[in-house]
């Protein structure tokens, strides 16, 4: 984290949309080794290689997450549009999923100036169409994720079994 801050700090990085920490928790041993051989040997060189390999492959990931999301969204905004009466406010309340993930219906009617039965019918639509679903199972409070767009974003992110 610590590296992907000074990147963004020294304007590499307008976002911060590199973090490297998956990268070096899955290559814990060599990452280890190289922080030993650094105190040790002095083999920065090393470290720093190790480093920029781990930006590389992180940032080709990352570019590869992003354009795969904006296909997701620009595919489920068409078959929003195709849904005629409602298709306005689901694709309003799509395009908040779409910046946030994860939704609760009165702070989506509140952040979008709605009434909350249009905004829950808009959710309706959008989870006929398997774009949102509801995660709490609860009566009230529901929370609802952009369930493709959460899948996404936690592609690789599990540990591998042992």
């Amino acid at each position: 984290m610590l590296i992907t801050l000074l990147l963004a700090d020294d304007g590499v990085l307008e976002h911060s949309l590199l973090y490297l920490s998956l990268f070096l928790k899955q290559n814990r041993d060599a990452y280890y080794d190289h922080l030993h051989r650094v105190r040790t040997e002095g083999a920065f060189e090393e470290w720093l290689s190790f480093v920029l390999d781990g930006v590389t492959e992180v940032a080709a990931s990352t570019t590869e997450t992003i354009q795969r999301i904006v296909q997701m969204i620009e595919r489920d905004r068409g078959r929003i549009r195709e849904l005629g009466r409602g298709a306005a406010t689901a694709g309003r309340v799509h395009h908040l999923a779409a910046r946030v993930v994860a939704i609760r219906a009165p702070s989506t009617a509140q952040s979008l100036e709605l009434s909350e039965p249009p905004v829950y019918a808009a959710i309706a639509r959008l989870q006929e169409l398997g774009i949102l679903r509801e995660v709490t199972g609860r009566q009230r409070n529901k929370l609802y994720v952009y369930d493709e767009y959460l899948a996404l974003l936690n592609e690789g992110t599990a540990d591998p079994p042992s």
